[in-house]
């Protein structure tokens, strides 16, 4: 059974302003490096139509709501097994985590937080993409089986999930969760080098329904239902070096909700792809414009992290009170390059800054804290 979800309060507070212009864009220089405690420094948000209306800005925040939704495909197997699979691209970083598995009645409540940063390198056909990622995690999930309890490990970190329970198993998640990604892209063919940065502050809640296990070979296939709902606050840096402020709520619903596949190796769990099929991201602005983004048969594989391989991306902008989209914009992927096509036929480099699916294979260091909040106080 599909949960409702409840949008939880927005974990951060009213942020200090640093400047009282008018104005909506800023260049003043990057403040990435002390995210965890700075305060955003722009006056107000930019609204759905303003980002509609400048190519790069509303090229940033596609890339920052499908990123949101990558950072969503987590959770499909929460085993010991599972957790020590560090698969995406190569390269190294730093991992710090705290997880303690509780029995609450007939659930498993799993309370999580993860620091990781790290950088990555891809050397693409058109472009040489660079991607850090900055972040902190710390969710609640409570795992559920109607007719059945659901059991913490003796070691007290995992709960008890197999290919022979999943089918029908519910997974809620509360979180809040903050990070920095920027990305350089080397565009070979000019020569020419675009930087992209974005820091986010966000919470909510995202709920996981298992319908399925099925076998593909030496392979298993988990389908699984998902929506979410998330408040979230994010500055992005454009290719000129112009800040914008952003702030949405986020929500996958019920009407359209992400059906997803995974593909496991049956013997050790390893990751062999995962698939959206299909599923709308709505992000609403403040003042009431939105962007939708609809995903199609859209797939990632652990070599290529954040980019797809195949698939469509549609998304349209919508301005406050309107039902006829303003703006449309395509994303087909094929190989490991792709481009925002837009309906008035201008194009854009699509490239991720850095996601949940960019963690190294090989993690560097690892460490585990005794508590959620060693694990901020480390990543910084």
């Amino acid at each position: 059974m599909k949960s409702s979800m409840k949008l939880k309060s927005v974990f951060w507070g009213l942020v200090a302003l640093s400047l009282t212009s008018c104005g909506k864009e800023s260049s003043r220089p990057d403040s990435g490096n002390d995210f965890f405690g700075s305060t955003f420094g722009l006056a107000e948000p930019a609204t759905i139509e303003q980002t509609m209306a400048d190519d790069e800005l509303a090229t940033e925040e596609i890339n920052a709501h499908v990123e949101s939704a990558v950072d969503g495909l987590e959770g499909d197997m929460e085993t010991a097994d599972g957790a020590s699979l560090m698969l995406s691209a190569e390269g190294k970083g730093r991992f710090i985590r705290f997880r303690k598995c509780t029995e609450e009645g007939d659930n498993a409540v799993v309370r999580v937080a993860h620091g990781l940063s790290f950088e990555v390198t891809r050397d693409l056909p058109n472009t040489k993409v660079t991607q850090s990622l900055k972040s902190v995690h710390k969710r609640t999930h409570t795992w559920s089986k109607e007719g059945s309890a659901v059991e913490c490990h003796e070691g007290g970190k995992y709960p008890v999930v197999n290919f022979a329970n999943l089918a029908d198993m519910q997974l809620d998640m509360n979180f809040d969760r903050k990070h920095v990604r920027s990305g350089e892209i080397l565009l070979k063919k000019s020569g020419v080098t675009l930087s992209r940065s974005i820091r986010v502050e966000a919470s909510g809640t995202r709920s996981i329904h298992f319908d399925s296990v099925t076998d593909a070979g030496d392979n298993k296939v988990i389908s699984k239902t998902m929506t979410m709902e998330v408040v979230a606050k994010a500055e992005a840096k454009n290719i000129k070096g112009k800040f914008r402020l952003l702030e949405r709520n986020v929500e996958i619903n019920d009407e359209n909700p992400f059906e997803v596949d995974v593909e496991r190796d049956a013997s050790d769990l390893s990751i062999q792809s995962r698939t959206i099929k299909s599923g709308r991201v709505i992000a609403t602005g403040k003042e009431g414009g939105r962007i939708e983004v609809d995903f199609v048969n859209v797939k990632y594989l652990p070599t290529e992290g954040c980019m797809p391989v195949s698939g469509t991306i549609n998304g349209s902008f919508y301005k406050p009170e309107s039902t006829t989209a303003d703006r449309t914009f395509t994303i087909s992927f094929s190989g490991t390059d792709a481009e925002v096509a837009y309906g008035d036929g201008k194009k854009r480099s699509f490239a991720p800054r850095g996601c949940w699916l960019d963690r190294p294979r090989d993690a560097g260091s690892i460490s585990d804290e005794s508590s959620e909040e060693a694990v901020e106080t480390e990543i910084q």
